[in-house]
């Protein structure tokens, strides 16, 4: 019985992992490089290097058309998709002013509600303490509402202040967002100068700009160390 696939050539991974395999082969047998096979260890070293490369440019010619129509979608949606937000954002500029200031207003009412609960239920506090044993539990179940109003007067200003439970918060899904403004670059690059991506970043750019010509002396917090390899 044959099995499915069994006739279907190998694939290019599959050829490429064929080659590896064999000069891994070669190389793990190969003997202690002296004057006389030193020539021979140099051209097994470029045949790796050769394979090496080939495989790459098949990666590259493999993916490049998928490349190609990746960037000709972005390129006719990325733009339609920009201009679809950027249409709305006049309005919503315009719906937030108003919201904020609809909150401004409802905080404004909320303190000044709690304000006139609270000197009433101060004055009913004093009326309270001056008043006749006769009527004292009427004056004394006033003072209580007096205070119950004044406290929720109170809630009713911190809701308003926070802006949480706003009318505008609820009909709108106004909220509120932190956008970092950078202040001084050196101090925040100085908060966060131990941080792994940080530091692999500036090795980047450090090795780059050492390529470029630079020196130990023109760059902070690094060394060079030469290492002579074959190329």
């Amino acid at each position: 019985m044959t099995e499915t696939g069994h006739n279907n050539p190998p694939t290019d991974a599959e050829l490429y992992k064929g080659q590896i395999n064999e000069l891994r082969e070669r190389i793990e047998t190969f003997p202690e490089v002296t004057v006389d096979n030193e020539g021979d260890a140099n051209d097994l070293l470029q045949l790796t290097k050769k394979l090496a490369k080939e495989i790459d440019h098949k990666r590259k010619t493999l993916k490049q058309p998928h490349l190609d129509a990746g960037r000709e979608i972005d390129g006719t949606f990325n733009p339609l998709k920009s201009e679809a937000e950027a249409t709305g954002k006049p309005l919503k500029d315009k719906l937030s002013a108003h919201l904020r200031e609809q909150e401004r207003i409802a905080r404004e009412k909320a303190a000044e509600a709690a304000r006139i609960a609270e000197e009433e239920r101060r004055k009913a506090e004093e009326e309270r303490q001056h008043v006749m044993p006769a009527d004292e539990a009427e004056v004394t179940a006033q003072a209580e509402a007096a205070e119950l109003a004044a406290s929720a007067a109170a809630a009713q200003a911190e809701n308003a202040r926070t802006a949480k439970g706003s009318y505008g918060l609820r009909a709108s899904g106004l909220r509120t967002k932190k956008e970092v403004v950078v202040t001084d670059s050196v101090a925040l690059v100085r908060q966060y100068h131990k941080h792994p991506q940080v530091i692999e970043l500036c090795h980047k750019l450090a090795k780059a700009d050492v390529r470029g010509g630079m020196t130990e002396a023109d760059i902070e917090g690094i060394a060079i160390k030469e290492v002579r390899e074959i190329a």
